[in-house]
């Protein structure tokens, strides 16, 4: 260490003049320390209650919107159902309304059947009874002719119109079966 002018010359020295300074610095700041927390305790104060109070706010919304959302999510819930159910009925009503078209389709086919099977009897009991006349008048050409040559050859004239006259009449009033 070298001495300059007496004095030693140090870094840090713990002397009167030193001390004084650093107490002076320590009133100093806790002067300013107690100014500050005087002044700025209120605002400060105030500042974090309304913080606090913004953030309980925010907490209480939240709460409450989500208690909201649970109560439309339960409605919306509750109206799914419901149109789960309405959709059952409705294809239910559909199924009713399609068994009644098909009951009633399937009614006028066989109305319809009915009416072709018996237009189609009709048919065949006029067709039977054309056919039927007709054999009637082939058998009394046949018979006339079987009978006129048996007469020619065997009755007089008298009584071949006598004959044939009974037979005619016997033929017109025989039922005829097929």
């Amino acid at each position: 260490m070298t001495v300059l002018n007496g004095d030693y010359n140090r870094i840090l020295g713990f002397d009167a003049d030193f001390l004084m300074e650093i107490a002076i610095q320590w009133i100093n700041v806790i002067f300013i320390v107690f100014i500050l927390s005087w002044l700025l305790h209120k605002p400060v104060s105030k500042f974090l209650n309304d913080r606090n109070q913004r953030i309980q706010n925010d907490i209480e919304t939240a709460a409450t919107n989500l208690e909201e959302a649970n109560k439309q999510k339960a409605t919306y819930e509750t109206k799914l159902a419901g149109i789960d159910v309405e959709r059952e009925g409705i294809l239910e009503d559909a199924r009713k309304l399609a068994a009644a078209r098909e009951a009633e389709i399937l009614e006028a086919a066989r109305a319809e059947a009915k009416l072709y099977a018996e237009r189609s009897r009709l048919d065949i009991q006029r067709e039977r009874d054309s056919a039927q006349d007709e054999m009637k008048r082939q058998i009394i050409q046949v018979s006339a002719l079987m009978a006129e040559r048996l007469l020619d050859e065997a009755i007089s004239d008298a009584d071949k119109e006598r004959v044939l006259t009974k037979a005619i009449s016997e033929l017109g009033d025989a039922t005829w079966k097929i």
